[in-house]
């Protein structure tokens, strides 16, 4: 009797560590799907954009590709604030331009709030909320292609696209 209570003991052990085992391999593949859907470029239609506005500052912080979950990711942050409009809602996203193929493609981008964001002098506008986040996996990427970062600001009614400086190609 007390030998049956033991092997019984035993097959519940090994049973919950099974369902342990495979509730952590579940959850991980959930949380890596879901990583790789934020830094998977997926196009963009641009059309009815106007190109870039005068009235819009934009800052991208120096960057350096990180290695993470195994793979090499581009990570892209800044701020962009139109000039003389608070922001209240923020809502940028860096796109990615291949202007060999003419396609935009959006990252996933996180609001950040940004002390450094710009401020004119004597100027009372809050631009705090005009902070971004976005990674782009290197395996993304097409061989040989080059990508210009570009940001699709929207603020108050008003609709940029705005081409930065910076371009990034696929690492080996």
């Amino acid at each position: 009797m007390g030998n049956e209570k033991t092997n019984q003991a035993h097959k519940d052990t090994k049973r919950t560590a099974i369902l342990a085992a495979a509730s952590a391999a579940l959850c991980f593949a959930f949380i890596f799907a879901f990583f790789l859907g934020r830094v998977l470029p997926v196009p963009a239609d641009v059309s009815g954009v106007k190109a870039g506005l005068s009235s819009v500052r934009c800052s991208l912080d120096p960057q350096t590709p990180v290695h993470k979950l195994g793979g090499l990711y581009f990570p892209v942050s800044g701020w962009a604030a139109a000039e003389g409009r608070d922001i209240r809602i923020q809502d940028c996203s860096v796109l990615l331009h291949n202007a060999s193929k003419g396609a935009y493609y959006r990252l996933n981008t996180c609001p950040q709030q940004r002390a450094d964001a710009y401020r004119a002098d004597g100027d009372q506008h809050d631009y705090e909320n005009g902070g971004f986040y976005a990674l782009v996996a290197n395996g993304a990427l097409e061989e040989g292609a080059l990508y210009r970062v570009c940001l699709l600001y929207r603020n108050d009614g008003e609709n940029a696209l705005i081409e930065t400086d910076l371009v990034i190609r696929k690492l080996p």
